[in-house]
């Protein structure tokens, strides 16, 4: 055996025992806390909870840490795993036409909020797949992965499917007319939330109505550093 191949088994042995370690002892990926500019610590991975006394809603903003990175990739386990494309700029109707991607909504940053954008016919299939309470984590270009899980589902009909200046009805209130407006407004003018947006298919037309799933943060953080693939670190 030669010293290269020697070499490199020692280094694949090494890494084996690192990640082994860290897994079964569940050492702290990260020694520095992670301070919002809120006043809130968010919890990073193998710190206790029971030294914690905050939660998500007692001031973890993940968009405090969001702010400092792009986003890379969103998965939800054994449902999806996709890269985030970011909008060009001056174009707020963009949406991604490549199969296995999705759009950040620039408009919607701006905000505070994530929203993510497919359409149904592409990587917005996959939306319907997702769970209520399921957990979906966003993988910053840094590192850090950001936890949220899914709460609500709301569905609109659109009465002029292919304008973005459409008004809606909402499925749930079918008395309940608004406006395009009044749909941002209520999806994404609000901090630190991630919304899933698609369009609903129905009688033939692929842009029907509007479905919207709103994740709310927890209060966990990762930071992987060199330690990948990160799908590895979903818990439960």
């Amino acid at each position: 055996m030669d010293m290269e191949h020697r070499r490199f088994l020692w280094l694949v042995c090494l890494i084996t025992l690192v990640i082994i370690s860290v897994q079964s002892l569940s050492l702290p990926i990260l020694t520095v806390p992670v301070t919002s500019s809120h006043g809130g610590s968010a919890r990073l991975k193998g710190e206790s909870s029971a030294a914690r006394s905050d939660s998500p809603a007692g001031g973890v903003h993940h968009s405090d840490f969001i702010r400092s990175a792009s986003l890379a990739t969103v998965e939800a386990p054994n449902v999806f795993s996709l890269p985030i494309q970011q909008q060009p700029a001056n174009q707020p109707g963009y949406v991604a036409t490549e199969p296995g991607i999705v759009t950040q909504f620039a408009m919607a940053a701006q905000s505070g909020t994530i929203g993510l954008l497919a359409h149904n016919t592409l990587a917005g299939s996959a939306f319907f797949a997702l769970q209520p309470k399921q957990r979906v984590a966003l993988l910053l270009t840094n590192g850090v992965l950001c936890y949220y899980r899914t709460s609500t589902t709301e569905k609109f009909q659109a009465l002029q499917p292919n304008s973005v200046h459409s008004n809606f009805i909402d499925l749930s209130r079918p008395d309940l007319l608004l406006s395009s407006t009044d749909v941002f407004q209520m999806m994404y003018q609000q901090v630190d939330r991630l919304v899933f947006q698609t369009c609903i298919e129905k009688d033939g037309n692929p842009s029907w109505g509007r479905m919207f799933i709103t994740a709310m943060p927890e209060e966990e953080l990762v930071d992987l550093g060199l330690m990948r693939p990160w799908k590895n670190y979903f818990t439960y």
